[in-house]
């Protein structure tokens, strides 16, 4: 016998509501979470510099070690800014320890490659020299600070729903929902997982610009 209209079978599968998403409280979210990164500690090898952040405001500080094996995690780093020579190449942050922990080998590897690529173009002079073989003290939190500029304008992020995963309960204005914000500033851009109400993983990356406005971050 059929089922009476508008009715559903007892085994037909109902449509997910659509996701809730809230844009100013996802940026708001991953804002919060790098203003609380800080430099830790830097250790560097030949080249490679890897700047461990952590929520400790206290000034890092910088050693040089060994071997690429040697480089390790100190207690509590949520997060790691990778310098190639003179620049930082790309930045991870996590909402836990647990969380770079994870990541760490994928990252190391990421960043031996990317290092050893710059090292075979030096050697084969189609990139010059480096300035220096390290970045200065003070990269990493001028990338850090160039997209919470980013995330503080509308126009610089976007806001997606995620395929996947919870979506806040309608109402609820502390969780913006499970969703990707997306960062292009003038000198950063990069991804941000936001789930629960926290920022659960950051990516950035430097951005070249040939003209950028007054008011970025130097």
């Amino acid at each position: 016998m059929d089922d009476a209209p508008g009715t559903r079978g007892p085994h037909e599968a109902t449509s997910s509501p659509p996701a809730v998403v809230d844009p100013g409280r996802a940026r708001a979210v991953v804002a919060d979470a790098i203003s609380g990164l800080h430099p830790v500690v830097a250790q560097s090898h030949d080249g490679l510099t890897l700047i461990l952040l952590g929520r400790d405001p206290r000034a890092g500080r910088r050693s040089d070690v060994g071997a690429p094996a040697a480089f390790a995690l100190p207690p509590g780093a949520v997060g790691v800014a990778v310098g190639i020579f003179e620049r930082i190449a790309w930045l991870d942050a996590f909402d836990d320890p647990e969380g770079l922990d994870d990541a760490w080998p994928r990252i190391l590897a990421a960043a031996m490659d990317a290092w050893r690529a710059r090292v075979r173009a030096i050697d084969a002079g189609t990139v010059p020299p480096p300035d220096r073989r390290a970045p200065d003290e003070g990269a990493a939190g001028r990338l850090l600070r160039r997209a919470a500029l980013a995330l503080d304008r509308a126009s610089d992020t976007r806001v997606h729903a995620r395929e996947s995963g919870p979506t806040r309960a309608p109402g609820d204005a502390s969780d913006p929902g499970d969703v990707e914000v997306r960062i292009r500033g003038a000198r950063v851009e990069g991804t941000a997982r936001v789930s629960r109400g926290r920022a659960t993983h950051v990516a950035l990356a430097p951005r070249d610009v040939a003209d950028p406005p007054d008011d970025l971050v130097p």
